[in-house]
């Protein structure tokens, strides 16, 4: 399903060249409070990403007990900390710039509109709409997970 322009108010969309600006001068020099986020299942992350992206599937942020592990690092990876099931502390959450598939993909959507819900900042939240459909689209690199099978 084609996703639109913008999701919430307070989340800024973002193309190419700011996501570009955010992981040379964000990302890269402060990962304790910057993250980019690939919101896509294993198994697409591991074909291919962003470089410096951190896989955050989108179904890992709501909490399941077979999959508490990786519920607890998504969090831990966002500066989020967990205080009990649905109670969570955001004084540190870092600013994320999530992204997917493309536009046609609702798998980052699912993964802010999940968190927005929960509290986090809003004004941490970034949209990169485009994904990897537009990054490849304008010919640049991705990188592959070296350690996947």
């Amino acid at each position: 399903m084609i996703q639109p322009l913008t999701l919430k108010a307070g989340v800024t969309t973002v193309a190419e060249l700011e996501v570009l600006d955010f992981i040379s001068n964000n990302s890269n020099k402060n990962p304790n409070k910057y993250i980019l986020v690939d919101s896509r299942t294993n198994e697409w992350f591991d074909f291919g990403t962003i470089p410096s992206a951190v896989n955050i599937p989108y179904d890992e942020l709501e909490y399941d007990e077979d999959f508490e592990k990786e519920y607890q690092r998504a969090y831990k990876l966002l500066g989020v900390k967990i205080l009990d099931k649905n109670k969570y502390d955001f004084s540190k959450a870092k600013t994320a710039v999530f992204f997917c598939n493309g536009a046609w993909c609702a798998q980052s959507p699912r993964a802010i509109k999940h968190l927005i819900k929960i509290g986090y900042p809003k004004e941490k939240i970034i949209w990169y709409r485009g994904g990897i459909a537009s990054w490849v689209g304008v010919s640049l690199t991705l990188t592959k997970n070296i350690e996947a099978k």
